[in-house]
């Protein structure tokens, strides 16, 4: 109870979530039920935090929720609820994912597949069990038109993003038409900033892959989106070079001129200014060279060694146009 009071309160103070993590944890969470682990997980997925404490409080949990050989299927929903909070809080543990996406019910509604698949991309998960799931859809005809109302912009363009993050675009060409229908979109106003930089990603993977893009907002929508977006605040969107980047880029700056620098640009467009990079160095060469400057936020909190899959994603992306210019 307390850990779905403060999540709601939005209580995001280190040192509260640190020792009523310390506390969870010293008692073993005995008597907690499987559905309980999910709400704590979701709990302390909210607050953003990334302590040590919390860290084990999500493998406690996923050791326990791996071990248990009953709960798991007596209780569906509470797969969605464990995978949406390990994936928001980007802490993969690769045999709970694994175990829930094999428990997985066909038969759940489109919404909660978004936040499974969203998950799985969000920590960068093998694909073969994502793989299996979709199969399992389709064999079942869950996804036959008419989509219900539950497929609308924003959890289509969930849906088209997690595919992209885990490569699997192509390999679902089905799925991924029916989800390109956009046609209902005719301003940036409709869009949401999030899903237009999304989708910026998917439109620019599928044209790699030489992959019909049609049904998808246009380029200069997209933009218009994604610029109406940087003009408002937003908890979602942060355009503001972080201190760090700042001095990197004041760093580079004062290189200019020599180690053959000739131009150093902040926050450069790139593909017709619908992605940016941190920093973009010109060489005397005319090579270019992008330098970004990712934070804890874009690492996994299993593994602050992994970067998580959006920022995975838009690493390869930055090579591909970098190297293409």
């Amino acid at each position: 109870m307390l850990c779905n009071g403060a999540a709601r309160l939005n209580t995001s103070h280190p040192p509260f979530w640190d020792a009523l993590a310390s506390a969870l944890l010293s008692g073993g969470m005995t008597g907690v039920s499987l559905a309980m682990c999910g709400s704590i997980a979701a709990a302390f997925a909210s607050t953003g935090a990334s302590s040590k404490h919390v860290a084990d409080i999500f493998l406690h949990i996923a050791e326990r929720v791996v071990g248990d050989t009953q709960c798991v299927a007596k209780t569906p929903s509470s797969c969605v609820t464990l995978l949406s909070a390990f994936g928001k809080a980007r802490y993969h543990h690769a045999p709970l994912f694994d175990k829930l996406l094999s428990l997985m019910d066909v038969s759940y509604s489109k919404f909660d597949v978004t936040s499974v698949l969203l998950a799985c991309a969000r920590v960068g998960h093998d694909r073969r069990e994502v793989d299996a799931l979709l199969h399992r859809l389709a064999v079942s005809r869950v996804w036959q038109p008419p989509f219900p109302s539950e497929i609308n912009e924003w959890s289509a363009s969930n849906m088209l993003w997690s595919l992209t993050v885990l490569g699997m675009l192509s390999e679902h060409p089905l799925l991924v038409r029916k989800l390109k229908r956009f046609k209902h979109i005719t301003s940036p106003k409709q869009l949401h900033p999030l899903a237009a930089m999304q989708l910026t990603q998917v439109r620019a993977t599928l044209t790699r892959l030489n992959i019909s893009t049609y049904g998808l907002p246009t380029r200069k929508l997209l933009a218009d989106a994604v610029a109406a977006g940087s003009k408002r605040d937003s908890e979602f969107l942060r355009f503001d070079g972080s201190n760090l980047q700042t001095k990197v880029f004041q760093s580079l700056q004062k290189m200019i001129g020599s180690h053959g620098i000739v131009a150093v640009e902040g926050e450069a467009k790139l593909a017709r200014r619908l992605l940016s990079v941190d920093v973009l160095v010109t060489l005397e060469s005319g090579r270019r060279v992008g330098v970004e400057v990712d934070g804890s936020s874009h690492f996994l909190l299993s593994d602050s060694s992994k970067v998580d899959g959006s920022t995975r994603l838009r690493n390869d992306m930055l090579a591909y146009l970098l190297l293409d210019m």
